[in-house]
């Protein structure tokens, strides 16, 4: 995956098969409606959505705004 990401680049798992591929716990649909749904991939941040039905939503926009949030935080910190 590392070949595909710019450094300090993060993974957004939009299906819970996708997140339960790769995250090292799974998935959850209450954390991540709640935005709080992370886990690592060979030391990438990887990021799960509420689902795709869910995709035009506000409640979406909003878990999608607070990972933007967290992964720009965590590139700062790795880079610090």
């Amino acid at each position: 995956m590392r070949d595909f990401l710019a450094s300090g680049g993060a993974v957004i798992a939009m299906q819970k098969d996708a997140y339960n591929a790769i995250a090292q716990n799974a998935y959850d649909i209450k954390q991540a409606v709640a935005g709080t749904l992370m886990s690592e991939f060979d030391g990438l941040p990887v990021y799960g959505t509420p689902p795709t039905r869910w995709l035009y939503t506000s409640k979406m926009k909003d878990v999608l705004r607070r990972i933007k949030v967290d992964a720009a935080s965590n590139t700062t910190a790795q880079k610090g």
